[in-house]
């Protein structure tokens, strides 16, 4: 502390304490306005960065109205597709359920077909043994 005040009173003209004062004053207002500028400059960038945004955003707005019919045409075609594919899956479905009838239908006349046989065989023995006796 001693070196510091015999180092300013050793400064020609001696520094006091409003010159001091002045000089803090002096610093602080360049700072501010450099700081004032520095601000300025930051919210013009970040105008200019909201203005692309809001630029970009009404093009985009755009688009998707733009995109809007087709993609509404599209699933309606889905829909009608996915509409016909349904009728084909009941047709085939129905086909199937008759198909698998047919087929317990045909496992049931083969079993009298085989019955019909094995009693027809068992009169035709019958009827010789009964010949024969």
């Amino acid at each position: 502390m001693w070196i510091r005040s015999q180092l300013l009173h050793r400064l020609d003209p001696p520094l006091t304490s409003s010159s001091i004062q002045l000089m803090l004053i002096l610093f602080a207002t360049s700072h501010l306005s450099s700081l004032k500028h520095e601000l300025i400059d930051l919210i013009d960038r970040d105008c200019a960065d909201f203005v692309n945004l809001n630029t970009k955003l009404v093009d985009v707005d755009a688009a998707i109205v733009r995109m809007q019919a087709p993609l509404l045409e599209l699933r309606e075609r889905i829909e009608g597709f996915r509409v016909t594919i349904e009728g084909s899956i009941l047709v085939l479905q129905s086909g199937l359920k008759k198909r698998l009838e047919a087929a317990a239908a045909m496992e049931a006349f083969e079993l009298l077909l085989d019955t019909f046989h094995v009693v027809s065989k068992l009169i035709s023995v019958l009827g010789v043994v009964l010949v024969g006796d």
